[in-house]
């Protein structure tokens, strides 16, 4: 299983890689998943 810090991460990653290939459409993509990982990680704090 990955943790949500994890799917953060690979996210990051993917934007990069996707921007240094000049895939536009995917680094956006990566971008939006990215934020939603990080909305998700905002919520689930806040029931701690």
């Amino acid at each position: 299983m990955v943790t949500i810090q994890e799917a953060i991460d690979s996210g990051e990653a993917a934007i990069e890689v996707a921007e240094r290939l000049g895939k536009h459409e995917l680094a956006e993509a990566a971008r939006d998943l990215t934020e939603s990982f990080r909305r998700i990680a905002a919520i689930e704090a806040e029931y701690r």
